[in-house]
């Protein structure tokens, strides 16, 4: 029998999808169920098949904007 975690942290979801950016874009336009939010000394939980959820739709080809902060990277050049 193969059992699948419920949540896991945001550090492990970047690890699992091997896109760190790509996991804070997903978590900032709400791809990403937040179970719990980081805080001092904890760290954030995730969904994980909400993680798998927005993956899937990334294989398909869908692509969340960009952070506020890389579009104001893109602006300064």
């Amino acid at each position: 029998m193969h059992l699948e975690p419920l949540a896991v942290t945001k550090k492990d979801a970047s690890r699992i999808v091997s896109m760190p950016k790509l996991v804070q874009r997903w978590l900032h336009h709400g791809w990403i169920e937040v179970v719990r939010q980081g805080g001092r000394g904890c760290e954030t939980v995730v969904d994980y098949q909400s993680l798998k959820n927005a993956y899937e739709r990334f294989k398909k080809g869908e692509h969340p904007p960009l952070l506020p902060s890389e579009l104001r990277r893109e602006g300064e050049d």
